[in-house]
């Protein structure tokens, strides 16, 4: 079966459109004019250094060195380069070279520790006992001349000559690599072969679904016979859908089952999978989960990073009418299961640019290019705007107010907030990130490379294409269909509807920061409000001052502290006064039952603890002032869901309180429940 199309085709290479009679050969080897800084050692006759073609392009070739590789157009071979046939004598008269150079130095050393009465090998290994040394100082009548000529030999000569020596072993073996510079070139060859059968292969595992496993989640009505199926782009994350187990870190793969009961409710399955037919991507989490334990053991660290590939797993959740899906997969999808409309220049016949700068090669689309060009354009504007409001100012080279400006600082004066503070003169300057970008044309070098990454990246993207075909062939998931052929244009036309859902997610404006949320939030903070977070800042304040080994005995120490969800009893200089019970230790005499009869008793004591004003900046937060709902701003804007870690334990508590799920107690006492989450 041919390759689905699921974006728009890429030009194939042209092999022949460059016509040549004396075309070279893969293997041969050339003399290959040298730059400036070419070094010395690979170059002969005239600053030009021998290399070996590795590749051939339609419109290039690639030589290799020992040390240098260069890309040359077939048109400019000729002139830039010239045929060596005697490449075999000129790499032995390299290796006889080193080699001489190799014996010329060792005999240099043995010569150096002769005159000094040194052994050799005590050169080299700084061993053998004193007797030697011994027996020739004793014969030189200046000793301390003797001496001094030791230490400069062993501080300066021969380490010299040992970083001599080195240094040709270093170019001798360089030079015996250079026989299998055409070898590798052959194998390099050979492996473009095996990666076509490679490919294929792969179509035909895809195809007939060896790497996956099916599994029905939800049972019901099939769509309409003839209802196209639609393919989402955008990949989805199962613990920031339904927010499971957000107390705990989050969900991961172990709790699949339970996400799959989650999402075949109706109100749940309808919001995800809007479509009668459609497919979404899921992975399990975005961001790797901490496990118990310190990642320094080895067991440790593997048990994290093994869990954590599974979470990475994607999973396709397909919906077919009433009915529900789930197929696990060894593949990799990316976070979009096909590529955005704005991108496709690069999977078509459109413009290409390519970095003149970076190795390797990176390509970008026309619109990419075109970004980059108004970008740079933006930023010289605006730093116009600031030089000339900055000259307008007096030139001050303090601080000075740019009005207007959402990229100028905050900052504060008078107690009041004001935008647009900068300081000094503007002194930045806008990348000119476009001038190291040329248009990729057909004469170019690189033409062949950009073309094969197109290519390649279609058909990363036409995997799942392939997939949906295997599927509607082998299996019943999205039975009845008609006979849709997908590899024709018409048939994909008929059964694939792609849904740019990607760009819909994208939230106008900066993101809500929700540290600045929750400050708002905490300036209705007053006696008699409902916080939370309280608990958290008491346990941590417990263990610095009493440590957390014995916890277990703080009810009769320190209290039982404030609930999860508990109310503020006074409010002092910024800091929050809790009410709430301490174990009695001590009896109490009451009277008896029986006239004149004491017992004992072990009521519990009220106490009281005031959390800093640093604590409740860090831990508190009013729910009070919450209205319900808000948890949405976080939670639809693409960008802040993924932190959910951070809001979701409040202000999911808080949406259950205003829905008089999570009540606060009018009145504090010792033994009501502590709300779901808590920790005790």
């Amino acid at each position: 079966m041919s390759a689905v199309e699921l974006v728009p085709g890429v030009p194939t290479l042209d092999a022949e459109r460059v016509e040549h009679d004396d075309r070279p050969a893969v293997g041969t080897w050339w003399w290959v004019r040298a730059n400036k800084k070419t070094d010395d050692d690979e170059c002969d006759l005239g600053r030009k250094w021998l290399g070996c073609i590795i590749e051939i392009g339609s419109n290039y070739v690639e030589l290799q060195g020992v040390r240098f590789h260069k890309r040359v157009s077939i048109d400019d071979l000729h002139a830039k380069c010239e045929p060596c046939p005697e490449y075999q004598t000129f790499i032995d008269t390299k290796l006889d070279e080193h080699r001489g150079n190799v014996r010329q130095l060792m005999g240099e050393i043995k010569r150096v520790c002769a005159q000094l009465g040194v052994p050799m090998h005590q050169a080299l290994a700084e061993a053998e006992s004193g007797a030697q040394a011994l027996a020739v100082t004793s014969g030189v009548a200046d000793a301390k001349a003797y001496g001094e000529a030791l230490a400069l030999a062993k501080k300066e000569t021969l380490p010299e000559l040992f970083k001599l020596v080195k240094e040709q072993h270093e170019h001798l073996a360089t030079w015996m690599k250079a026989e299998l510079i055409p070898a590798k070139a052959e194998l390099e060859r050979a492996k473009g072969v095996t990666k076509i059968i490679e490919s294929k292969i792969h179509t035909v595992e895809l195809y007939a679904g060896l790497q996956e496993k099916l599994v029905q989640v939800k049972e019901g009505e099939a769509a309409p016979v003839d209802t196209k199926v639609h393919l989402l782009q955008r990949r989805c994350y199962m613990d920031e859908e339904c927010l499971a187990r957000y107390e705990a870190g989050g969900m991961d793969f172990k709790d699949i089952e339970a996400f799959d009961k989650w999402i075949s409710r109706d109100e749940n399955m309808t919001r995800i999978l809007p479509h009668e037919r459609c497919i979404v991507a899921f992975r399990v989490r975005r961001n790797d989960k901490r496990y118990g334990g310190d990642t320094d053991t080895l067991a440790n660290f593997i048990k994290f990073w093994s869990y954590n590939e599974h979470n990475k797993q994607t999973f396709l959740y397909i919906r077919n009418g009433r009915q529900l899906w789930r197929m696990s997969t060894s593949l990799s999808f990316g976070a979009e299961l096909f590529p955005r409309r704005e991108d496709s220049d690069l999977l078509a016949d459109g413009r290409l640019y390519r970095s003149t700068h970076s190795n390797p090669v990176q390509f970008i689309s026309g619109r990419c290019y075109d970004s980059k060009v108004i970008t740079y354009h933006e930023e010289r504007a605006r730093l116009a705007r600031e030089l000339w409001e900055w000259k307008r100012q007096g030139k001050p080279e303090g601080q000075w107010i740019m009005p207007g400006d959402e990229r100028s600082t905050w900052s504060s004066v008078d107690g009041k907030s004001i935008k647009g503070r900068r300081y000094g003169r503007p002194d930045d300057y806008p990348s000119a990130d476009h001038e190291n970008y040329v248009l990729v044309t057909p004469e170019d070098i690189y033409h062949d490379d950009a073309m094969r990454e197109a290519k390649e990246e279609a058909a990363e993207h036409n995997r799942i294409a392939v997939i949906i075909q295997g599927l509607l062939d082998r299996s019943t998931c999205l039975h009845p269909h008609p006979p849709w052929k997908l590899w024709t244009p018409e048939g994909f036309e008929r059964a694939i509807e792609l849904v740019y859902d990607a760009s819909l997610v994208i939230a106008p404006g900066e993101a809500l920061d929700w540290e600045a949320y929750r400050a708002q939030l905490n300036k209705s903070l007053r006696p008699g409000a409902v916080t939370i977070g309280q608990r958290e800042a008491w346990r941590a304040e417990m263990e610095e001052t009493h440590g957390s080994e014995r916890s277990y005995d703080w009810p009769a120490h320190v209290g039982r502290g404030p609930k999860h969800i508990d109310i503020v009893g006074d409010v002092r200089g910024g800091k929050l006064r809790y009410d709430f019970m301490r174990e009695r230790r001590r009896a109490k005499w009451v009277p008896a039952d029986r006239p004149g009869y004491i017992k004992r008793s072990y009521p519990d004591i009220p106490v009281h603890w005031w959390c800093s004003k640093e604590a409740v900046a860090e831990y508190v937060t009013c729910i009070d002032a919450y209205t319900p709902g808000d948890f949405h701003l976080f939670f639809d804007d693409v960008r802040t869901r993924g932190l959910y870690l951070e809001w979701a334990p409040i202000l999911l508590a808080a949406e259950d309180y205003h829905h008089e799920r999570r009540t606060a107690p009018s009145t504090p006492t010792n033994d009501e429940e502590v709300a779901s989450g808590d920790d005790e």
